[in-house]
C-alpha cells in the first residue's frame, strides 16, 4: 500500500536569512527572498530496519554509514559473526570516535557521534582473529538488519526543548524525542552535509529525506524536514526556523508526533536537521 508523505521542502542559511532552494533544483527560477513549499510523494513499502547490501559493502561500512556499533550490528544479524572470527564476544566500532567528531568546540557541546578510543574486544567463544573480515565485502543483494541505537543529548536536546515550547505556546502536543531510528536519521543528515560540504534536502549519501528515513527504519504516514547551517547556537536555529513561514509550518503541523534532531559542526560550520514524522 502505499502512501504519500507531503514535506515543506525549505532550506535555511544563517548568512542569506530564508532562501528556498528545490531537492531537484526547480525551484532556482524563483525569488530567493520567498520560502517554497514543495510536495514530494513517496512509497513506504520498504521494510523498516532492513538493508540491501550494495557491491563491495563491509560489515564495517554499513555501520560506519548507519552510526552503529559493530557489536550491536552482529548481535542484529549474528549469521555475519563468522566473517569476523566465529566467536560470540564484543566487537568495538574501529570508526566510533574517528573520523565524525566535527563538534563544536568553542561552545563544548555536539549532537555529533561522541569521541572516544575505540577498542575491539576478544570473542568470548570460537577460533579466528575477530574484526579480520569487518572490510571484507558482503554478498550483494544481501539483506541485513539495521538495529536502532541512539538518543538526544547536548545541543540536540536543547533543540527538542526549545522547539517543544514553542509548540506548548501553540497549544500543541510536544514532540517526543525518542525514537531511536529517526534520531539517528536526524544525525546522519547533519553528518552528511558537513561532511560532503552540500546544503540540500538530496543527500548524495542516502537520496532523499523520506528514502533516507526509510533506509534509517524509520515508520511514518507523514513525514518533513528542516535543515539549516550557520546558526551557532540551538536558540538561534529554532528562533530561524520560527521565523521562516515554511520551517514554522513543518514546527507547529499539528500531524507530526515524533521529531529527530541533528547537530554536527565541521570546522566551525553548524548543520542543523529537524526530521519529523507522524506515525
Amino acid at each position: 500500500m502505499k502512501r504519500l508523505a507531503i514535506i515543506a521542502i525549505l532550506l535555511l542559511l544563517a548568512a542569506c536569512g530564508n532562501q528556498g532552494h528545490d531537492m531537484k533544483q526547480q525551484m532556482k527560477q524563483q525569488s530567493k527572498s520567498q520560502p517554497q513549499l514543495q510536495v514530494s510523494a513517496t512509497d513506504t513499502e520498504v521494510p523498516v530496519n532492513k538493508y540491501v547490501v550494495q557491491s563491495n559493502e563491509s560489515i564495517q561500512d554499513i555501520a560506519s554509514k548507519y552510526h552503529v556499533s559493530i557489536e550491536d550490528f552482529l548481535r542484529a544479524n549474528p549469521d555475519l559473526l563468522k566473517l569476523v572470527g566465529g566467536g560470540g564476544g564484543n566487537y568495538g566500532n574501529p570508526n566510533q570516535g574517528a573520523g565524525q567528531g566535527w563538534g563544536d568546540t568553542g561552545q563544548g557541546q555536539t549532537g555529533a557521534p561522541r569521541t572516544g578510543t575505540p577498542q575491539t574486544g576478544a570473542p568470548q567463544s570460537g577460533t579466528g582473529n575477530p574484526g579480520a573480515g569487518l572490510n571484507e565485502p558482503l554478498p550483494n543483494n544481501r539483506e541485513v538488519t539495521i538495529p536502532s541505537s541512539d538518543s538526544m543529548t547536548g545541543y540536540e536536546l536543547e533543540v527538542l526543548n526549545l522547539t517543544n515550547a514553542e509548540r506548548q505556546k501553540a497549544g500543541l502536543k510536544p514532540f517526543s524525542g525518542d525514537y531511536s531510528n529517526l534520531n539517528r536519521s536526524a544525525r546522519a543528515k547533519s553528518e552528511d552535509m558537513a561532511k560532503n560540504n552540500y546544503f540540500s534536502h538530496t543527500s548524495p549519501t542516502y537520496g532523499d529525506p523520506f528514502a533516507m528515513m526509510r533506509n534509517f527504519g524509520v515508520q511514518y504516514q507523514s513525514a518533513g524536514e528542516n535543515i539549516a547551517k550557520g546558526q551557532p547556537s540551538p536558540q538561534q536555529v529554532v528562533q530561524a526556523w520560527m521565523n521562516s513561514p515554511g520551517h514554522r509550518a513543518n514546527i507547529m503541523n499539528a500531524s507530526y508526533t515524533h521529531m529527530g534532531v541533528g547537530y554536527v559542526a565541521n570546522n566551525g560550520q553548524p548543520c542543523w536537521t529537524q526530521q519529523f514524522v507522524s506515525k
